[in-house]
């Protein structure tokens, strides 16, 4: 285990065979046997005096339409209508005396417990090699004693779309609380991308984060928001309050047309870009590559951008910013049928579209013939 706890923080093993490790420890359920792991809702767990809960808001998840454009290889899930749901999900705040953080990796137990709201929900980051090393660990690290305070960091703050839309927005419940308000925010201080930092300074937080070292922290009492909706389900609240922070001008019509490149990805890329770049050029559109733009920069050309065309990814969480009624084409590869970018685009009300790629290896092929006419199509919707 030492070992590999080197190999995983120092990122010398192959994606191939960290894959092949994570699914050993899930398959193999260590993370259920482990005396010091259990993953629980927090919502399960009575009141008590070290320990409470405060529902704040209730999720229901919306209703979303059939995408308005699309190519005749658009089918099964990518045209499927998300039927209401009446299951709700609850968001607010867990309070936890005596609890344990380690960093970098933001894992906690409390009284042998981790709670699945402070992982996004999910239990599977307990089974990926960095995180279970953590979480093992921490009964056997050398503790720092600290004081009260809120807990912003979560799994897979690294990720522009999950650090923007779901994790950062929940300053909001801080905000309307105000016993909370005053406490330090609570941050790793190594391997952070750098919008997080930009993000923070931008929404006005950054002065009130503690940055904290590598290792282990007992604190004295612990606050942690949960997300306002379930991973890659958008939550209004959360846009709101991200455009009413970021934002400083409000832009009602975009008109900029704007192809979005992974080129710098080792998938979802587009093999014949070139081609895509040469057809989209005729209809005015620029190329953009999110990677080379700070955050400033990618949340003003979204927000002038009237039309828009990339393959799925992380850099559409700036989608929050574009102006309603711009159109919106994702590319997508058979086998990949994500509708988070979806969903966001019917609570912004953008006109969405999905054109399906025949598969490249990690990347995906795009058929220039047909996607001129579905360009055409959308165009007449700007």
């Amino acid at each position: 285990m030492n070992k590999l706890a080197l190999l995983a923080k120092d990122k010398f093993i192959s994606r191939k065979s960290y894959k092949s490790i994570s699914k050993f420890i899930k398959d193999s359920k260590i993370f259920e046997k482990s005396p010091f792991t259990r993953v629980c809702s927090a919502w399960s767990i009575p009141n008590s005096e070290d320990f409470q809960t405060n529902i704040v808001y209730n999720f229901q998840h919306p209703e979303f339409k059939k995408p308005l454009f699309y190519n005749k290889d658009a089918q099964g899930e990518f045209l499927k209508e998300s039927p209401s749901s009446k299951t709700s999900y609850p968001a607010g705040i867990l309070s936890a005396s005596d609890i344990y953080v380690s960093f970098p990796y933001p894992v906690h137990r409390w009284k042998g417990k981790v709670f699945v709201e402070a992982l996004r929900g999910s239990s599977k980051f307990v089974s990926e090699p960095r995180y279970l090393i953590a979480l093992e660990t921490i009964p056997f690290a050398k503790k720092t004693k600290m004081p009260e305070g809120v807990l912003l960091a979560m799994p897979s703050l690294n990720n522009y779309y999950h650090w923007l839309v779901e994790i950062l927005p929940r300053l909001r419940m801080v905000e309307e609380n105000e016993r909370l308000r005053d406490l330090p925010l609570i941050m790793p201080k190594n391997k952070l991308a750098k919008y997080v930092y930009d993000s923070l300074k931008i929404t006005g937080y950054l002065d009130k984060v503690q940055f904290l070292e590598d290792g282990v922290y007992q604190f004295e009492k612990l606050h942690i928001p949960t997300l306002f909706s379930p991973p890659c389900s958008p939550s209004p609240l959360a846009i709101e309050w991200l455009r009413s922070h970021v934002l400083t001008e409000t832009i009602t019509k975009g008109k900029r047309r704007i192809y979005v490149s992974r080129r710098d990805s080792a998938e979802r890329y587009v093999s014949n870009e070139v081609e895509v770049e040469e057809l989209l050029s005729e209809f005015g559109f620029e190329t953009i590559c999110p990677g080379n733009y700070s955050l400033e920069e990618q949340v003003k050309i979204f927000q002038e951008a009237e039309m828009i065309i990339g393959s799925h990814g992380a850099a559409f969480a700036n989608l929050v910013f574009t102006p309603s009624e711009s159109v919106f084409i994702e590319l997508f590869r058979k086998s990949r049928g994500n509708p988070v970018y979806r969903k966001l685009s019917a609570i912004r009300n953008l006109k969405y579209g999905v054109f399906v790629c025949q598969e490249d290896n990690a990347g995906q092929y795009v058929n220039i013939n047909k996607l001129r006419e579905l360009v055409e199509k959308a165009i007449k919707y700007v």
